[in-house]
Order: C-alpha cells, then sequence, then structure tokens
C-alpha cells in the first residue's frame, strides 16, 4: 500500500525537521485520510489540567474562538472525569500541581491514553535532562514555559492540531458534502451545479495523480520533471477547488503544494538530486524531509537549521563538541574562540542567539562581549547564554546584568544544548490574522473564505450589513472586506459608520466592487477605505493586498507599544507585561521584584545643556536598559525621566545588586552638549519587592514610589530598598 505524508502547512517544515509526520494511507474509493481508529480520535476537544481557574479561563477563552471545545480539571481526578465522557484530542498538563509533579501526571495519561497528545506547561528550566524524557519517553508534544500568555499558549497548541477541515470528513466511499451555504447548498442554476458536479467527480483522480507523480519521480530516474508535474497539479486543485467552494479539498492541496514547491525549490538551488529513502512494501517510508538531502549544500542548510547559534569558548575542543552536537540537532553553530571573531561573525551572518563561555582568555571579558553584541545594529535582543563550571552567586548576578537569559552549567550534554537553543530562539509565530467578509452573496463570501483560509487566515463572513457593528463587538477582525453594492445598506455607509466610531476606525477596509468607472472608485476612498479589488476577484491580487495591508497593522501597533526615543516598551504594555509576572509569582512562590529609576536633576540637563542632549541621555540610557538583562526581565520608559525594570525570580536584594551595577556604569557614560560640553548624570531609584511590598500592581507601585523618594531625599545617585 502506497503512503502519502500530509501535515498542518505552516507547522510541515518544523515537524519535517524532528521526524514528526502524520502518515496517510491512499484507500479506495473517494479520498479519504487515516485509519478508522485515527478518525474516531481526532476530535477538537482540548483538555486544561491546571489549578489556576484564571489561567485555565484566559486560555479557554483564547481557545475557544479557534473552534475547540475547551474542557477543565484541576487535577488527575477531574480530568478522568472528562476523558471517561469525551474523546479528548490534546490534554495541557502544568508541571506544578499539589500533591504531585507535573511529570508523574503525564506519565499516568500516556498510560491510559497512548494516543493523547499532551502539552507540558514547565515553570523552570532547571533541569534540562527532563526534556530529554518528555519528549521521547513519555512522548510529550510540546514544552512550554511559564510565565506564557494565553493567546500565546493557544497559537502553540493550535499549531499542533489538525486543522478544522480533518472534523467530520467524509467516511470510506461516502461523497464529499459541502456545509450549508456553500456553493452546491446555495446553488444558482443548472449549469454551475453540473459544473461543480462533475469537478467533485475530479478531485479524487487529481490526488491520485499526485501520488503517482511522486512514485513515477523515484523509479524514472529521480527525474525532477515529474516532482515539478506533481506541484503543478497541488497548485491548480488548490486554486481551482477554493475558488468552486471546496475550501477542505484547498486546504489540503495547499499543504501538499508547499512540500513540493520547497522540494523542487530546493533542486534549483543545488544540482545533486535528493536522495530517496528505501522503498518497503508499503511504497517510500519519508521518516523527515531533511533525510532527502544528505549531502546538503550551504544553500540548502540555510533552510533547513533550527536555529543559528554563536559560541563564543578559548577551548577548540569544546567548540568542535558544540558543533558535533549542532549538526546532531540541526542548529547550525558558528564557532569563535575570541571576542574579535564573536563581533566579526555576527556582522556578517543573522544569529537566533549566543553562548559565551564566563572565563575566556585574558584579553577578553565574556561580559563585554556580550554588550558588545547587543550593541550591533539588529542584534538588541539577541537572546544570550552564559556557560562556566563555576555557577557561583557573583557570576550568575554578573551574567544577568549582562543581558544573560540562561546560565549553564558545564559539562553540556547534547540533550542540554538543543533543548537551551530551542528554549532561547524558538520558532516566529504569529497568531492567525482575523479577516471580515461583508457581502451579500453568500457564494462569493463562500468562494472569498476558501481561498483565504487556505493561506491560513481565519475569516468570518457576514450577509447582513445592519448587523456590522455587532459582528466587529463579537469578532474583532484584523481586516475587512467590504461590497459596495448591498440592499439597504451599502459598503459606503458601513465604511462611514465605522470610521466615526473610535473603536474601529484603524480597521483596514478593502472594498468589493464590480464596476470600475472612476466615480465608483474615487467614492471607496472618500468614505475612508484603503484599498479596493475588482471582482471577480483573483487570488493571487487577493491575497497580496490583505498581506499589505496586515504588515502594515502589525507594523503600526508594534509602534504603539514602544516608546520611539528610547525603544522600551511604554506604560501600558509594561504592566500588561509586569502583572503576568505578579500573577506567575502567586502561582509558584516566586518573587517579583520592582524598580523604579529617575535620572538625577534632568531638568537641569535641559536647561544646561539644551533640550537635544536631554534626548540623548534619555535615548542612551533607555538602550543601556534595553541590552541588559535578561529576555525575562521587563523594562519600560514610565514617562518623562523616569524609568522601570521588574526582575521575575529575583528578591529585592539581588535586584538592588543589579541596579547598582547599572548605576556605576552609568556613573561613567559621558554626554555631549549642544555647544560640545561634556558631561555626565547619575540616577536614583527605589525598589520593592512582590509579595513583602504587596500582592497586586498597585500596591508595589506606591511601595517602590515611596522608596523613590526616600532615595531623593538622602541626597540622589543611590537605590533604597
Amino acid at each position: 500500500m502506497n503512503m502519502v505524508f500530509v501535515c498542518s502547512a505552516p507547522q510541515l517544515l518544523k515537524k519535517a525537521r524532528f521526524g514528526r509526520f502524520h502518515k496517510i494511507r491512499a484507500r479506495e474509493g473517494p479520498f479519504f485520510f487515516g485509519t478508522q481508529k485515527e478518525q474516531t480520535m481526532k476530535t477538537n476537544a482540548i483538555l486544561l489540567i491546571d489549578e489556576s481557574e484564571e489561567f485555565r479561563s484566559r486560555l479557554a477563552a483564547s481557545l475557544e474562538p479557534r473552534g475547540f471545545s475547551v474542557l477543565q480539571a484541576m487535577n488527575m481526578d477531574g480530568a478522568r472525569d472528562h476523558m471517561r465522557t469525551t474523546s479528548v484530542s490534546v490534554a495541557v498538563v502544568d508541571g506544578l500541581l499539589s500533591g504531585r509533579d507535573g511529570l508523574d501526571l503525564v506519565a499516568q495519561l500516556r498510560s491510559d491514553y497512548p494516543d493523547l497528545q499532551i502539552v507540558f506547561v514547565s515553570h523552570r528550566i532547571s533541569h534540562l535532562s527532563a526534556h530529554e524524557r518528555l519528549a521521547h519517553s513519555l512522548g510529550v508534544a510540546l514544552i512550554c514555559y511559564k510565565p506564557i500568555s494565553a493567546q500565546e499558549l493557544s497559537l502553540k497548541i493550535c499549531g499542533l492540531m489538525e486543522p478544522a477541515f480533518w472534523r467530520d470528513r467524509p467516511q470510506p466511499g461516502e461523497a464529499s458534502k459541502p456545509a450549508a451555504g456553500s456553493w452546491l447548498g446555495g446553488a444558482r442554476g443548472p449549469q454551475l451545479e453540473a459544473a461543480r458536479r462533475e469537478y467533485e467527480q475530479s478531485i479524487p483522480g487529481n490526488f491520485q495523480k499526485i501520488g503517482q507523480s511522486l512514485i513515477d519521480a523515484r523509479h524514472a530516474g529521480r527525474e525532477w520533471g515529474e516532482l515539478e508535474q506533481a506541484h503543478r497539479i497541488a497548485h491548480t486543485l488548490n486554486g481551482t477547488a477554493g475558488s468552486l467552494g471546496f475550501s477542505d479539498v484547498s486546504a489540503v492541496a495547499y499543504a501538499m503544494e508547499n512540500v513540493l514547491k520547497e522540494i523542487v525549490r530546493m533542486r534549483r538551488l543545488t544540482s545533486s538530486p535528493p536522495a530517496w529513502p528505501s522503498v518497503g512494501s508499503d511504497g517510500p517510508e519519508l521518516e523527515a524531509l531533511e533525510s532527502l538531502w544528505p549531502g546538503q549544500t550551504k544553500a540548502d542548510r540555510e533552510r533547513t537549521v533550527v536555529a543559528d547559534v554563536l559560541v563564543v569558548d578559548d577551548d577548540p575542543d569544546f567548540l568542535a563538541t558544540v558543533a558535533a552536537m549542532g549538526k546532531e540537532n540541526l542548529i547550525r553553530v558558528y564557532c569563535a574562540p575570541s571576542g574579535a571573531e564573536a563581533l566579526r561573525i555576527a556582522q556578517n551572518h543573522s544569529l537566533d542567539m549566543a553562548i559565551i563561555d564566563v572565563y575566556l582568555l585574558e584579553n577578553d571579558d565574556a561580559f563585554d562581549i556580550a554588550r558588545s553584541l547587543r550593541s550591533l545594529d539588529g542584534l538588541c535582543e539577541l537572546p544570550i547564554a552564559f556557560i562556566s563550571a563555576d555557577t557561583s552567586l557573583e557570576n550568575r548576578i554578573a551574567a544577568a546584568h549582562a543581558g544573560g537569559s540562561l546560565f549553564i552549567k558545564k559539562p553540556l550534554s547534547s540533550a542540554d544544548f538543543a533543548a537551551v537553543a530551542r528554549r532561547l530562539a524558538p520558532l516566529e509565530i504569529r497568531d492567525r490574522a482575523r479577516l471580515l467578509v461583508v457581502d451579500d452573496d453568500p457564494i462569493f463570501c463562500t468562494m472569498v473564505a476558501g481561498m483565504l483560509e487556505g493561506a491560513g487566515m481565519q475569516v468570518q463572513s457576514l450577509q447582513d450589513p445592519k448587523r456590522i457593528l455587532e459582528v466587529l463587538t463579537d469578532y474583532r477582525p484584523d481586516l475587512i472586506l467590504l461590497d459596495v453594492l448591498m440592499p439597504d445598506v451599502s459598503g459606503f455607509d458601513v465604511c462611514r459608520v465605522m470610521r466615526s466610531t473610535e473603536q474601529w476606525r484603524d480597521i483596514p477596509v478593502i472594498f468589493l466592487t464590480a464596476k470600475t468607472d472612476k466615480e465608483i472608485l474615487l467614492q471607496c476612498f472618500k468614505a475612508g477605505g484603503d484599498d479596493y479589488l475588482v471582482k471577480p476577484t483573483l487570488r493571487e491580487e487577493l491575497l497580496a493586498r490583505i498581506n499589505v495591508r496586515l504588515e502594515r497593522v502589525r507594523m503600526f501597533r508594534e509602534r504603539a507599544d514602544r516608546d520611539a526615543l528610547t525603544g522600551l516598551p511604554t506604560r501600558r504594555p509594561f504592566i500588561d507585561m509586569l502583572r503576568m509576572r505578579i500573577e506567575e509569582g502567586v502561582r509558584f512562590d516566586k518573587p517579583v521584584s520592582l524598580c523604579l529609576i529617575d535620572l538625577d536633576h534632568f531638568k537641569r540637563v535641559n536647561d544646561t545643556y539644551g533640550h537635544l542632549s536631554g534626548d540623548r541621555v534619555l535615548s542612551g540610557f533607555g538602550h543601556l536598559l534595553g541590552s541588559r538583562f535578561r529576555s525575562m526581565d521587563v523594562r519600560g520608559r514610565w514617562g518623562g525621566e523616569e524609568f522601570v525594570v521588574a526582575f521575575y525570580g529575583e528578591d529585592a536584594q539581588t535586584a538592588r545588586m543589579i541596579i547598582n551595577r547599572v548605576l556605576e556604569e552609568v556613573r561613567e557614560m559621558t554626554f555631549t552638549g549642544d555647544h560640545g560640553e561634556s558631561f555626565s548624570i547619575t540616577f536614583s531609584a527605589g525598589i520593592a519587592s512582590f509579595p513583602e511590598a504587596g500582592r497586586c500592581f498597585d500596591e508595589m507601585f506606591r511601595r517602590v514610589d515611596a522608596k523613590l523618594y526616600e532615595a531623593k531625599e538622602k541626597g540622589r545617585n543611590r537605590i533604597e530598598v
């Protein structure tokens, strides 16, 4: 029996690197996927096992709008009650539960439910060898680390789940049925219905052609023409099926198209054809995508590594060992025996993280190297880990001050190295864009939804424009596709209402119109539209216009959360992040220290040296804070000459030692006035720690503000706890 491997398109290459494929067998009759047991087990139910009701509620609120059914439990007994009555696809297990360790619960779940996918949420990474046990022995599908937002965790869970089209798919011998309101359900004439029925009958044959092309590519002297033919069929199937309303078929074809496109693209980069895996009785077993290219060229490796890691160490044996570990784990390692070589590599290569040995040769200081790396363009937020056999508190404090996110103890195992790399250099996860299609024609809405969902977007349709404000409140789209001519309320009227409402005035609107005269197009922009598209709509043009608008929205939102002068988060996002750290502190009995910093006599700087000099001071100090501390520590500009820093897991005294190093560094900085004068600055700071100073943000801030006032009263240029 021949086997075809299909995976969720956004996650396919990532899963392929770790050898995780979903095996899908071809059967007789209309195309169908998976065994009968696999079909039974694949549901949209997710079980959350966490003692924090607040965290469960937030995660459920993020998952349910994505179409998942969410069950909640505080312990194993509650989990069993749900599992007896509901077929659960994914269980999310917190690592710290009353009376037992989360790993024990994972082992119990794996024993009782061997097909269950498990997400383990850990609150610490001190025992990296445990991750190897989770991944291999217990079969955990995903490991996450707290603190983590509910939205980010829900996105990671969505990456594990099969897309929505896996649910309610046809059983063997059963015809594919469109959803209510789709092309068949709302057919507009016998010719259209006949055309759709004819195309529906051709779908199984197109999938079989793709499979046969893959088999022929292997047996026909490894000819690449067969692979290109398979890619063309998948591409055509994706576009045509989506346009005709077969969104489920389009999504499957989209996943296949992406895999084949990657194979064909790699062929154009290298003259050596892929080495096909050995053939068994059931056909080619594609254990992992990277096995197609055992002798990769440099261009190949650029696209198959998990992360690019810079390792700075003066021990050539250690560098050689780490390089071998990287090869095992699909991690590209750049070895630097000195600080100068590290900076040269950083200037010429894209890096995801750096690992620096604390003790280098006498002319190199590890912490200075870290600061120099962070000062390079584009690397101000480079994740950095320090490594040493000496794990003294002094080294750890110095590492935290230099911006180290992790402190690793030598010797380093291959499993630990892989865990560190994937912890500090995770693949980018971006939320699915939410689009709203407003058009009174349900057939057109279905067609557009098929195009957009096939591209990984979340789509909701609205045929009654009078409900626009209600839907905006419930759905909160990132972009709206709006038809111009609709009964009762025109698209122009809808757009004007949105632009006059503060809450919705910034949502991008792309008008859809069948008319091309200049007056209509001018009306689109006068009503407040951002762009327009002429019906009938080409898929490629539609996606291109949408992606441009979405990218601008993301850019504007990011800018709104960042202070332009210092590059630090502004007050609102800082408070949101700090409250998350405080919640984690409550949950896991960890301290959280808040530091409020005020630049001393800043008004005197403006009056004496000029306001431009004052801006240079604020910018320099902001960038200093941004390049220090760990990635889990939160920095922000509070307003004026005041700054804030929050340290998760550190008490007030440790935070004081870290901030005191910053104060010493600031005292040595020199600034230039508007007329060339040189001057220096100092700052005063107050520190308060959770839970001693209070159990909420307001209580902590009142305490830290009082400590800052005390530092000023005692003569400034000091830190009070």
